[in-house]
């Protein structure tokens, strides 16, 4: 089946009767939040999805639409890599025929949009992110290095998601001091040579550049 959208969901194991006509997995966390993600992405990739949304059972989907909605707007902006905001702050927005980009300052892993060549082209998470804390913020990283999405700081997402999927619960906010942060941190420094959250802003010129890239190179009709 050509353009196969697969839902993964991490979680608590229960029955979505609104997904019937999706291919979507369960998995409960066992081994570690990271490890469950990579099950999920082989069990879809497997299952022949082009289309790969991983989601936490912390999140409610309002309006199925929003798997059809994404895929649009990955389409007629190039960028083939979405993060659900939720309630972080929104930087800027950007119109693609009619349908909205926005920019967050701050990654959630609620909710994220796979195409299958993301994953081809930068691989699966890095398991030694064993507290499942730094895992999608790393993954986001590399794929920044591939030069297949925007640039640090601005983490794109649909615009109007807030209308189709609801935040159950914020996600945790790291704690600074603790030492399950501290490990993974230290590792995203050993392979990106800085902390994390030492990371800079880019520069919007440099963005705006970047977008019309994505867009002339990965755009589809």
């Amino acid at each position: 089946m050509k353009n196969k959208i697969g839902i993964g969901i991490i979680g608590t194991p229960k029955e979505y009767n609104n997904f019937k006509d999706y291919t979507y997995f369960i998995e409960p966390i066992e081994k570690c939040l990271t490890w469950t993600k990579n099950k999920l992405l082989y069990q879809l990739i497997n299952d022949d999805c082009d289309h790969i949304f991983l989601m936490d059972d912390t999140v409610e989907i309002l309006d199925v639409c929003i798997f059809a909605n994404y895929i649009d707007a990955a389409k007629k902006s190039g960028i083939w890599y979405l993060n659900y905001h939720g309630d972080y702050k929104v930087k800027n927005s950007i119109d693609y025929d009619d349908v909205g980009i926005s920019f967050s300052d701050t990654i959630n892993k609620q909710f994220c949009y796979y195409y299958k060549g993301i994953i081809k082209n930068v691989g699966f998470f890095d398991e030694r992110y064993s507290t499942g804390l730094l895992e999608q913020i790393d993954y986001t990283y590399r794929v920044i290095q591939k030069g297949i999405c925007p640039p640090w700081g601005w983490f794109a997402d649909y615009e109007n998601s807030n209308q189709f999927i609801k935040q159950l619960k914020k996600p945790d906010l790291l704690d600074l001091n603790q030492q399950n942060y501290w490990n993974e941190n230290q590792w995203f420094k050993h392979k990106h040579k800085e902390f994390y959250n030492k990371l800079s802003d880019t520069n919007h010129e440099i963005v705006i550049k970047k977008l019309e890239e994505l867009k002339e190179q990965y755009a589809r009709k």
